[in-house]
C-alpha cells in the first residue's frame, strides 16, 4: 500500500484531487482509490501535466485524479496561489505516513529559486518549482500551503527531495505555474 496525499481542487462537483505525478507512476484508475473519513471513492481517469514523461529533470509533477463520485470537502475550498513567489514565507506540509495512515503537518520557510538552485544545483531547479526547508522533512507526498494576508493559499505539490539528502530543502511543484 503506497500513501500520498492530495488537495480536493473542484469547488463544484468535488471530484477532482490534485496530487504528485510521480507518487502516480504508471498506475491505473483501477490501481488506484481515493480514502476520506467516509471511505474509499474509485478513480476514472488520471490526467499529467503537460511534459511530465518527457523531461530528465524532476518538473511538472502534477496529477489530476478524478473520482467516480462527489468526496466530502469543506464548503470554501483554498484558492491555488497566484503570487509567483513566497520566499521568506512560512510554508505549512501536509503529508501521510506509514505503517498507520496517519496525516502529519510540518513547517518551514519557503526559499526563493535561487537559493533552492544552491541547494540542488541550477539544472534541477526552474520556474515551476517552489522549495521549503522544513523542521522534519516529509516521508511522503503531500500539499504545500502558504498563510497570505487574506488566508491560506496551495502553493505547491510535493516533486522531491524528502529522504535524498538530509538537512536539504524539498522542492513542490509551483501550483501557479500551471
Amino acid at each position: 500500500v503506497f500513501l500520498t496525499a492530495g488537495v480536493v481542487v473542484d469547488p463544484y462537483g468535488h471530484r477532482w484531487v490534485l496530487t504528485s505525478a510521480a507518487s502516480i507512476g504508471v498506475l491505473t484508475p483501477s490501481d488506484l482509490v481515493v480514502t476520506n473519513g467516509s471511505g474509499t471513492i474509485p478513480l476514472t481517469n488520471i490526467v499529467f501535466a503537460p511534459g511530465h514523461f518527457a523531461s530528465p529533470i524532476p518538473g511538472n509533477d502534477l496529477a489530476m485524479l478524478q473520482l467516480s463520485d462527489s468526496i466530502s470537502a469543506p464548503s470554501a475550498l483554498l484558492p491555488a496561489a497566484p503570487a509567483p513567489s513566497f520566499a521568506g514565507h512560512d510554508g505549512t506540509v501536509v503529508w501521510y505516513d506509514s505503517p498507520l495512515p496517519q496525516l502529519y503537518e510540518g513547517t518551514g520557510v519557503v526559499l526563493s529559486n535561487q537559493a533552492l538552485a544552491a541547494q540542488w544545483g541550477a539544472a534541477a531547479i526552474n520556474d515551476g518549482n517552489i522549495g521549503v526547508w522544513l523542521s522534519a522533512p516529509p516521508a511522503a507526498n503531500g500539499p504545500l500551503f502558504v498563510v497570505e494576508p487574506s488566508g491560506p493559499v496551495l502553493a505547491g505539490i510535493y516533486s522531491w527531495g524528502a529522504g535524498f539528502a538530509p538537512n536539504s530543502p524539498v522542492v513542490y511543484t509551483r501550483v501557479s505555474f500551471f
